[in-house]
């Protein structure tokens, strides 16, 4: 509270002076003298002995002070906020830069404020190393079209997100790439990392006009969850791939047409690497292999090459190549020895040498309309259902002679097929296993 004395009694017009912790108060007038109790009323004061006293109330006070505390908490976030990217310890052709260590030999790039169109980043900045290319440097920056990196700082998450201006950038000795660090680079076209063995997930995520990136074909790469989603990446070709979180690092990428990997080890199937979006992968070559398991390259609809150099196992899973209808060359370094259901259903392979699988599954070719030609090997006792259920241009099959069983719909629809001679074992033959076989001339029946 504050206490006022008032002294003075004359009534009329009067002034009040503060001086000394006090309060006068004169009258211009020479009207009869009041009392102390008129002059109160008058000023509306509160009698309190002979001062009038201000009160406050503790609560008001209380509700005051936190509305101002949180008041002045919201300004100082947003000069940090603001701040964070303008302050800097010095600025060097456009770039602002901060000290990162206690002997302030090493620097990081915050951000960018010149107006060239090229912009080289160099590995010292007079005799300060620069260590990182800070989150938000050079985000939403659309005047930058091209990067040079002549070192190899850390460029860290978000770096250049949104900088849509940018075309090309060249990463010099840089090893790795954080998160988001180009994502949303809509007008990026080229990317040179001839030393880059780490990006990380989204890195160039939403870059649609991105076809080329050059990265080391030599060295093994760890690729982060949708690394690539929806960019207009064309060609990959690196030596073995590791992914660090989940697949779908080329999700939406509809223009990627050809992947080489040298070693795949520890990776989910391609189709998985593509997540839900629609793929048009024409091309797969891959160095080494273990195996092809069930789905590897389900439903690729534009893939018409599959080639492995080294494998371990030549066995090919259900529906490893299902849906793929553009398929027209496969080619292992040894021959199948087994072949799941669905494997190849739907594809358009002509020639497929099936003599040393000892297992053809149901469906395993239906739909093929280009296979001619297929030999079973000795071991396949039973003809799976379906197995070449339409597949209009099969002409030739030579059955084992152990065979003792055709299943359903076998051969249904094969309209090609003229010839077929049945081993003399076979004991049973299923429904419709040679419906729809309109040049069938003749069937022979073993004697037995």
């Amino acid at each position: 509270s504050v206490e006022a004395e008032i002294t003075g009694v004359l009534s009329g017009k009067y002034m009040r002076k503060s001086e000394g912790g006090k309060t006068e108060v004169s009258y211009v007038s020479d009207k009869k003298e009041l009392t102390l109790e008129e002059i109160c009323e008058k000023a509306d004061g509160k009698r309190y002995g002979t001062s009038s006293r201000l009160n406050v109330s503790p609560l008001k006070l209380a509700i005051v002070s936190v509305l101002a505390i949180l008041l002045a908490a919201a300004v100082f976030s947003i000069y940090l906020g603001y701040f964070s990217r303008t302050v800097s310890d010095f600025i060097y052709n456009g770039c602002g830069y901060s000290f990162v260590n206690a002997d302030r030999t090493e620097v990081s790039l915050d951000y960018y404020k010149g107006k060239d169109k090229t912009v080289k980043i160099p590995e010292k900045v007079g005799d300060f190393t620069l260590k990182t290319i800070s989150d938000g440097a050079f985000s939403n920056v659309s005047g930058v079209k091209e990067i040079i990196i002549e070192g190899s700082p850390k460029i860290a998450s978000g770096a250049f997100r949104n900088a849509t201006g940018l075309e090309k950038i060249d990463f010099g000795k840089c090893t790795s790439i954080s998160r988001n660090a180009f994502s949303g680079c809509g007008n990026l076209r080229e990317v040179n990392a001839p030393y880059v063995t780490d990006i990380g997930e989204t890195a160039f995520a939403d870059c649609g006009n991105l076809k080329t990136v050059t990265i080391p074909e030599d060295k093994e790469i760890k690729i982060g969850y949708r690394a690539f989603a929806n960019s207009g990446i064309e060609k990959i070709k690196v030596r073995e791939i590791t992914l660090i979180s989940s697949s779908n690092v080329f999700e939406g990428c509809s223009s990627l047409k050809e992947l080489s990997v040298d070693k795949w080890k520890n990776l989910p199937t391609v189709k998985e690497l593509f997540g839900t979006g629609e793929s048009k992968l024409e091309k797969i070559e891959i160095g080494e292999l273990y195996g092809i398991v069930s789905g590897f390259c389900r439903n690729l609809a534009k893939l018409k090459e599959f080639k492995v150099n080294e494998i371990v196992d030549p066995s090919v899973g259900d529906g490893a190549f299902g849906g793929c209808k553009s398929l027209v060359s496969f080619v292992l370094p040894k021959e199948v020895t087994a072949i799941g259901e669905k494997a190849f259903e739907n594809t358009n392979i002509s020639e497929f040498n099936g003599s040393a699988a000892t297992f053809v599954g149901k469906r395993a070719f239906a739909g093929n309309t280009a296979l001619k030609k297929f030999t079973f090997n000795n071991a396949v006792l039973t003809i799976s259902d379906g197995v070449f259920d339409g597949c209009t241009a099969l002409e030739t099959v030579e059955l084992a002679p152990t065979c003792k069983e055709i299943g359903w719909r076998s051969f249904a629809g094969c309209s090609a097929l003229k010839k077929i001679e049945l081993a003399d074992k076979v004991a049973s033959l299923g429904t419709e296993c040679f419906a729809e076989c309109s040049s069938l001339e003749a069937v022979d029946f073993p004697e037995t």
